[in-house]
């Protein structure tokens, strides 16, 4: 599912009905240039493409175009309909799209960093750092949480912060014990923290984690980043005294991730098994969602929406499809809101599409206030919510 443009020209008949309704409906959304101005901090929304088939699409194109046109004209709201994200996400039972867009995050804070902005780049980071904790089953970049903490240590470096770089570094070598930055390529305030933070942890006795896996070719990841491809027999890993989280990967199979202590002069041992569930993408399950009842409670899609729109750097994800009439019934516009933090869609509607111009102009319109009425949610009282 793509992001829409807005170089897609019609290429059916019902390209006519389009041109036409154009002309009826030039009156309800005055252009861009006549847009009243904008809130100071107006509400960003994301809007994904409508899915529809090649000769449905002209049509269903045109309609939802109109209603991200509409919502976008409104002061509070800012709509970004050319947004792009990989195609390729995937969803298993421990797959989240957090971990792409966190890895996303990191790399436009070091942009930030590099252009000594460190204000945006301590904030980059720490919406980074959010994205990953409210989605613990996510599968992460190796790597990406101790990455972002050795940024983060880096920033209040840079921002005369001594205490919370000295924090900032204590959990990055918390989370990977075995982490030695290269030679020559920090400064000596950084060097001197990683020391003395090595330097603790060399002073206590180490633990042991011993760890045994059901499948050959299970990479052992430790605090995020790998360790070890796991075969037959068990694995014994040394490792500071501490809370880690220990995880099993494997291409096809969804995480498997324990969550250990490990104290020193003792070992403590774990099984990792892995299961082989389905997974189908995350598309269709986003596709699926919009086919059902908008109160459904689905964990793995709503979390997996919440990342992305988050990610996005939105506060609401907008949604649809074009759904083919059957025997007698009309075809269809499916449109969704989706909110983050909200279990289900904000607002779900199905809206029939008649070809008549007058009719379906009436229904999308009210499929725009409607739509207003729900993100009136997350912009408060003003614009929206006074409609």
């Amino acid at each position: 599912m793509h992001l829409f443009s807005s170089n897609s020209r019609p290429s059916h008949p019902s390209s006519m009905v389009a041109l036409l309704v154009a002309l009826v409906i030039g009156w309800a959304v005055p252009s861009v240039v006549e847009a009243g101005p904008r809130a100071d901090s107006p509400v960003q929304v994301a809007a994904w493409d409508v899915h529809a088939s090649p000769d449905d699409r002209p049509e269903a194109a045109f309609w939802y175009r109109h209603i991200v046109r509409a919502l976008d004209h409104d002061a509070a709201l800012r709509v970004r309909n050319r947004l792009a994200f990989s195609d390729e996400l995937h969803w298993s039972a421990h797959t989240v799209t957090s971990g792409a867009v966190a890895e996303a995050g990191l790399d436009r804070a070091w942009d930030a960093y590099r252009a000594r902005d460190w204000h945006t780049a301590w904030a980059r980071v720490e919406s980074s750092v959010r994205i990953i904790e409210d989605h613990p089953d996510a599968r992460l970049p190796e790597g990406i949480a101790r990455d972002l903490l050795l940024l983060k240590a880096r920033v209040h470096i840079a921002s005369a912060r001594p205490d919370l770089a000295s924090m900032a570094m204590s959990r990055a070598v918390a989370q990977d014990p075995y982490w030695r930055p290269e030679q020559g390529t920090e400064g000596p305030e950084f060097m001197e923290l990683y020391r003395n933070e090595r330097h603790r942890l060399e002073v206590q006795p180490s633990g042991t984690l011993s760890v045994r896996a059901n499948r050959d070719g299970i990479r052992l990841l430790v605090g995020g980043v790998e360790q070890a491809v796991l075969g037959s027999g068990s694995f014994s890993l040394p490792l500071p005294p501490g809370d880690y989280e220990v995880t099993g990967r494997k291409h096809g199979f969804p995480d498997r991730t324990h969550r250990i202590r490990i104290r020193s002069c003792q070992v403590s041992s774990i099984v990792l098994e892995l299961a082989e569930p389905p997974t189908p993408t995350f598309e269709e399950d986003v596709l699926d969602a919009l086919a059902r009842p908008p109160s459904l409670e689905d964990a793995q899609v709503w979390n997996g929406l919440g990342g992305l729109t988050r990610g996005l750097g939105a506060s609401a994800l907008l949604v649809a499809r074009h759904v083919d009439g059957v025997g007698d019934q009309a075809d269809a516009l499916q449109v969704a809101l989706y909110l983050p933090g909200h279990a289900g869609w904000a607002y779900h509607h199905e809206m029939p599409l008649h070809h008549d111009i007058g009719v379906d102009h009436l229904r999308v319109t009210a499929v725009i206030e409607a739509i207003r009425k729900s993100l009136a949610v997350v912009v408060g009282p003003g614009p929206i919510a006074a409609r």
